[in-house]
């Protein structure tokens, strides 16, 4: 079991990333670069929360 000081910052840090995605995506005119930038976000979230329960 990690620290959980550790725990809460990876996610915090995980979540920044989530969010500057979904920013970067907004500024973007091409679909497919929404649509790119919009899925690893989602990607991340996922994998963010399938670790949570590793822990």
């Amino acid at each position: 079991m990690r620290d959980q000081q550790y725990i809460d910052g990876r996610r915090n840090g995980v979540k920044a990333c989530i969010a500057w995605l979904h920013k970067r995506a907004d500024e973007m005119n091409d679909p497919h670069a929404k649509a790119i930038l919009n899925s690893a976000a989602f990607g991340m979230g996922v994998d963010m929360k399938k670790e949570a329960g590793d822990d």
